[in-house]
């Protein structure tokens, strides 16, 4: 999260076919934040981990960040949604854009209100059409609609793939805890680790971030993670991977071996 992708004002889906919650939008806001960008993330479908993000947002990212929950306020994860307050806070979050008010906006759940008819496409779209050049705009949730795909810079599929203990035991892994692998096509991996690592830390558990590709560069998320209590991240690869000569491919691997 540069200040060029910043500058381009672009617009990001981040999707997939999983209903759990995405940790990608905690992680762009951080990335954000480390550069001296401040988001708005407005909530419209309720989720398991608002006290957590309320928690976040009360003791160490405030400065950067706002987290709207009123359209999913007092609804729990399977209770009954308030459609007025879910137009209303669609309403706050497109004055937000329009005026420029936050560098990154992000509309986490977005793609479930429209596919219940909550949220009209076409006002999506028409979002989407207005927003001013230097504001990013990031739109979330599983279902999202084709002619979104089609107006976005960046679409990202993520797909995160729990392990069982089942699973773990039988790969000689000590039965504690959990193990997630998270793939996809295009941005959002990372992003997604650091937002899960993030809302770890920040309700009092110790994390460690590894980078195995970044170089040990103050990336916004470097400088944002030395705000943060109980969590450390290290950076120990070569830079990003492309096509290099075989001398060059050799430095990564032998980089990725001493992180290892």
């Amino acid at each position: 999260m540069g200040f060029v992708m910043l500058e381009k004002g672009l617009i990001q889906v981040y999707t997939g076919k999983s209903r759990k919650y995405n940790y990608a939008p905690i992680g762009l806001s951080l990335r954000a934040a480390g550069q001296g960008f401040r988001t708005l993330i407005t909530c419209f479908m309720p989720h398991e981990l608002m006290d957590d993000e309320i928690q976040m947002i009360a003791h160490y990212l405030k400065t950067y960040l706002v987290v709207d929950h009123t359209a999913i306020k007092e609804v729990d994860a399977r209770g009954t949604l308030d459609r007025d307050k879910i137009l209303s806070a669609f309403h706050e979050a497109r004055q937000a854009v329009l005026a420029s008010s936050y560098d990154i906006v992000i509309l986490n759940g977005v793609n479930q209100a429209m596919t219940l008819g909550i949220i009209a496409l076409d006002d999506v779209l028409r979002l989407m059409r207005d927003k001013p050049s230097n504001v990013e705009l990031i739109l979330t949730g599983p279902g999202v609609p084709e002619a979104v795909i089609q107006k976005a810079d960046l679409v990202t599929e993520l797909e995160v793939h729990p392990i069982s203990h089942d699973q773990a035991e039988s790969q000689d892994h000590a039965n504690r805890g959990s193990i997630e692998v998270v793939t996809g096509n295009g941005k959002g991996k990372t992003t997604y680790c650091l937002g899960r690592a993030l809302l770890a830390a920040c309700s009092g558990i110790r994390c460690a971030f590894l980078q195995f590709i970044k170089s040990p560069q103050p990336y916004g998320e470097v400088k944002a993670i030395e705000m943060l209590p109980n969590i450390d991240i290290k950076t120990m690869g070569e830079g990003f991977l492309g096509h290099h000569p075989h001398g060059h491919k050799k430095r990564h691997v032998e980089a990725a071996r001493r992180a290892w």
